[in-house]
């Protein structure tokens, strides 16, 4: 989570709806060191994912972050797109049509490197309905999309 150290026991407060004593626990403990920031923020990710669901429901979110993030894998609940018609497709325009993102942000994320079909970099504008199809697309770290036919 991109919350810094310092917010952590507002975010514990008002977000997963700690008692103020325990609060106050967890914000000594981050001040002395004895709690590692990292360790806090998913302590309070599985909090808030409990507060809506429930306890399985939190271990199963960590453990497709940790996939994810962590390991670089692909999650396993992911949007299925269908490829547009013809032999030839326009990457940046499938990555606008798929991510709702602009053209230029998708020329822009191929020429830096941040597009993969099945983990591997692509750098073309535009590729043939065979490299595509049935394949995983990912752009930066956080969108993914699985090709149709």
């Amino acid at each position: 989570m991109s919350i810094p150290d310092e917010a952590m026991g507002e975010w514990f407060r008002l977000a997963a709806d700690y008692e103020e004593e325990a609060v106050q626990e967890i914000e000594s403990g981050l001040l002395s060191g004895e709690i590692h920031p990292n360790d806090a923020k998913r302590h309070l990710a599985r909090s808030v994912v409990s507060l809506d669901w429930d306890d399985d429901a939190a271990r199963e979110a960590e453990q497709t972050f940790d996939q994810v993030f962590k390991e670089g894998g692909t999650p396993d609940d992911i949007e299925d797109v269908e490829l547009p018609a013809g032999d030839s497709i326009s990457l940046p325009a499938l990555i606008r049509d798929a991510f709702d993102i602009s053209g230029s942000e998708a020329r822009r994320m191929i020429s830096q490197g941040a597009v993969r079909v099945d983990d591997e970099t692509v750098s073309e504008q535009e590729l043939s309905r065979d490299q595509l199809a049935g394949r995983v697309l990912r752009v930066g770290k956080r969108r993914f999309a699985r090709l149709g036919q």
